[in-house]
């Protein structure tokens, strides 16, 4: 993959059950307990997640 900007989508199936609210989309890749990948972005760390956004859910 060449650097730059690029874009993916993504489709997420969340539980029915799942509540209202804010939540973070986070991201670790790698083995074991911690995530061996790092990202080059402005996404900030969690522990062993990068904080990639956050979602905002709504009941329909």
């Amino acid at each position: 993959m060449v650097a730059g900007k690029h874009n993916e989508k993504l489709e997420i199936l969340l539980p029915c059950d799942i509540k209202s609210g804010e939540y973070e989309l986070q991201i670790g890749i790698g083995g074991k307990d911690l995530p061996s990948v790092v990202f080059a972005t402005n996404a900030t760390q969690d522990g062993e997640y990068s904080v990639l956004a956050k979602v905002e859910l709504y009941d329909l």
